[in-house]
């Protein structure tokens, strides 16, 4: 019998050199993003493999700091889905902090259809003038993807529908933690205004888009709604992605 073929390892040296002293979820940490890779089927152009996992290990660090701070109230949401990657590894990270969760209080959103039609404030600005790329058929997934994702949390509730109609659909609750990856201006300005109103204070939004080129209406409408609000911390990563906590008058738990 011939020797099994290695399979090779989807990460490169960068990647384990940046972070592989790095834990989550009582695991080492790249032991955690290759198990999310594997199971929803995320695959990574080589030139972005360490981008994407910085911004993994921010939003799971930043997860567990507001766990860790947890008396048992607020939700946990998620925002732009696709296969649900994130979703899983938020769904870890939550496992560790409240032994026995199986997805109860996780709130996921995405329409499943790709992403909706850019605006005027999605447009890349060239030195041929404003151009707004086309993107209506990327990340197209399917819910039964994301519950297969997410094998083991049976309790996530999955709503599929077009930001912000598919809100209605979400029984009112408050929320401790919200990961948006929406990557265009209309939907992004809509979770902001859906989701800020319903944090716990020192509740936490991640956004992993602020810092992208390629989808500047996200820095758009995130610069617009901090404009507009006073209250609460804003935050610009070095990972491209910001965060913004709650104030202490925001939403008390419903």
């Amino acid at each position: 019998m011939s020797d099994p073929v290695p399979v090779p390892d989807p990460l490169n040296a960068e990647v384990r050199r940046r972070l592989g002293h790095l834990t989550c979820a009582g695991r080492p940490f790249l032991d955690v993003f290759r198990e999310c890779m594997a199971v929803s089927g995320t695959t990574v152009a080589a030139d972005k493999l360490v981008a994407r996992a910085e911004r993994a290990a921010r939003l799971a660090e930043r997860l567990d700091r507001a766990l860790g701070e947890d008396d048992g109230a607020g939700a946990i949401a998620e925002a732009g889905v696709w296969r649900g990657f994130s979703a899983r590894l938020m769904a870890l990270v939550a496992a560790h902090r409240r032994p026995g969760w199986r997805g109860d209080g996780l709130v996921l959103v995405d329409s499943f259809q790709g992403l909706s039609a850019a605006r005027v404030e999605d447009a890349v600005l060239t030195p041929e003038g404003p151009m707004v790329a086309r993107h209506a058929s990327n990340f197209e997934s399917d819910v039964e993807v994301v519950r297969r994702t997410l094998d083991g949390f049976p309790e996530a509730s999955i709503h599929a529908g077009w930001i912000p109609d598919a809100f209605a659909g979400i029984p009112e609750r408050a929320y401790r933690f919200v990961h948006l990856d929406t990557d265009l201006y209309e939907p992004t300005s809509a979770c902001l205004e859906y989701f800020s109103r319903r944090m716990v204070p020192g509740g936490v939004i991640v956004d992993d888009d602020y810092g992208s080129s390629r989808f500047p209406g996200v820095r758009r409408a995130w610069d617009g709604f901090v404009a507009a609000h006073s209250g609460g911390g804003f935050e610009a990563l070095e990972s491209g992605q910001c965060a913004w906590t709650a104030p202490a008058g925001a939403a008390r738990p419903c």
